[in-house]
């Protein structure tokens, strides 16, 4: 879960198979697709945009007014309405960096 400060949401990706399943296949089983939602304060609301895989830690980028999604094996951002998997600059997919304020440089 993340808070979307440009929209105003908690925002909760849910569903899909439980992250770090051994020897798992790669397409989900019908009904277990992942799903976006987010909460206003009042009411839970589906959204429309394709999810990413299920199971990461989910962040608000300021800077670009996005959720950032961390999984095992990607990075995702999404803007409101879409989700798209992040490119990471080299010098960010290093073990540890040391400056992460020059990648958006």
């Amino acid at each position: 879960m993340a808070y979307d400060k440009a929209n105003g949401v908690l925002a909760a990706v849910v569903g899909g198979r439980p992250p770090f399943t051994v020897g798992a296949p790669m397409d989900l089983p019908e009904g277990l697709e992942t799903e976006t939602w987010t909460w206003d304060g009042t009411v839970w609301s589906q959204q429309p945009a394709a999810s990413p895989p299920q199971g990461g830690l989910m962040c608000f980028d300021e800077s670009k007014d996005e959720i950032v999604l961390f999984d095992a094996a990607d990075t995702w951002t999404e803007d409101g309405s879409t989700w798209t998997e992040a490119t990471i600059p080299p010098a960010l997919s290093s073990p540890a960096p040391t400056n992460l304020a020059a990648a958006g440089e």
